[in-house]
């Protein structure tokens, strides 16, 4: 038989424009998106989740520390996903 993997939650915050990209009701900064995942997935499984385009501009922060999109998640990970911006 097939072992089940287990499930993983994770919250994601958009910033940067993102928010406008992704088709979520209501969205909310404070409250993120909550989304369920096999456990060891990756960065990339989010990205792909939420439709996110032009993936090499968009920076990704993993419970405050940055990461690359074959970063591994773990249970009640915090995810910001933004697009940085320049000027002043």
């Amino acid at each position: 038989m097939f072992k089940r993997r287990a499930a993983i939650r994770v919250t994601v915050r958009l910033s940067g424009g993102l928010d406008r990209e992704v088709k979520v009701e209501d969205y909310e900064f404070s409250r993120g998106i909550p989304l369920v995942l096999r456990e060891g997935a990756r960065v990339k499984a989010v990205v792909k989740k939420l439709g996110l385009r032009n993936v090499s501009r968009i920076l990704v922060v993993v419970n405050g520390q940055k990461v690359g999109l074959d970063h591994r998640l773990a249970e009640a990970d915090e995810v910001l996903c933004l697009r940085p911006s320049v000027g002043g």
